[in-house]
Order: structure tokens, then C-alpha cells, then sequence
């Protein structure tokens, strides 16, 4: 009998706390040799957390345009969530990368006042929270439902549905 993996309630794979897998949103970029970076983002009904931004050691300094790897991907992840009309963020931050957050947000997160660093699997961390505007071509309701049915962050393309010679039709 093997044993299933198991992590954190609500996190693990094996079914043991939950009946259905519920995986939260990966932002990956691809390197050529595979993926070497990734973040976790998990979306709430009117914020999302920022999770995990993790970089392979080798790529850790390499650069991605006029800045490092970790900014191109924190930077695509704000923006990706402002494009999905999210304006309220919340996360974690190692005490040494509340500089770094702040920077990379444009000055918008912030320590949350009056919330203490904790320990959190052996490391401080502090409550970072912050508000900031919608991106001007944010998905909404109102943006269409061929643009809503597309492909995941791919809005500004046409899709499936559009392309398709087969008539949609909808009961």
C-alpha cells in the first residue's frame, strides 16, 4: 500500500480533505531547458493573494529584459491580475523583500498597519496589503462573451468559438 502525499488541509492532491482537486492559478514562464520559474497567485472574491514566487537557483540572476527574472515575473503577475479588474492584493513578504514588493508594485503594497511579522515555516514574514487600479482593458461582464470564453490571458485574440466554421449556438 503506498501512502499519498499530503500537504497542508485543503492543499494536498490525494482527496483526503476535499473531494475534487482544487488547484490555484499557476503564472509560469517557460525557459527553453523547462520551466524555471513559477508564482502562485489564488484569486478571492475581491482580492487575490500572492503566493510563492519561485526561481530555480541557476536563473536566479539572470536577466529578462532590463531586469531581473523575479521583477518579470512578479510585474507580469500584477498586471495579468489588473487585467482581470482585480485592485486589491494581498501577501506575504520575507522581511528582507518588503523593499522589493514595494518597488515592484509601484509604491501600492504596503506592510499592513498594525499586523506584526510572523513566523511562517521558519521564516518571518509580513502581512503586505495594498489597492491599486483596474488595468483600462480589464475583463469584465461587459467585455463580451467570445472575449470572456477565451483562452486565459489570451483576450486580445480571437478563439475557439470565433474561429470555428461550426455555428455556436447557445439554448
Amino acid at each position: 500500500m503506498t501512502t499519498p502525499r499530503l500537504g497542508p488541509p485543503g492543499d494536498d492532491v490525494s482527496g483526503r480533505y476535499a473531494p475534487y482537486a482544487i488547484i490555484p492559478r499557476q503564472t509560469l514562464l517557460h525557459h527553453s531547458a523547462g520551466r524555471d520559474r513559477t508564482m502562485r497567485i489564488r484569486y478571492f472574491a475581491d482580492f487575490v493573494k500572492i503566493e510563492r514566487l519561485a526561481i530555480l537557483p541557476h536563473y536566479r540572476k539572470s536577466r529578462y529584459g532590463a531586469r531581473g527574472v523575479a521583477w518579470a515575473l512578479g510585474e507580469f503577475a500584477l498586471d495579468f491580475c489588473r487585467r482581470k479588474g482585480f485592485t486589491r492584493f494581498y501577501g506575504h513578504a520575507l522581511e528582507d523583500l518588503v523593499p522589493f514588493w514595494n518597488k515592484l508594485s509601484g509604491g501600492f503594497l504596503l506592510p499592513m498597519p498594525g499586523e506584526a511579522p510572523f513566523e511562517c515555516s521558519g521564516k518571518m514574514v509580513v502581512p503586505m496589503f495594498g489597492e491599486t487600479e483596474a488595468k483600462s482593458d480589464a475583463i469584465t461582464h461587459d467585455s463580451g462573451h467570445y472575449v470572456i470564453v477565451r483562452p486565459e490571458g489570451n483576450w486580445d485574440s480571437p478563439g475557439y468559438w470565433e474561429l470555428s466554421e461550426v455555428p455556436v449556438k447557445c439554448a
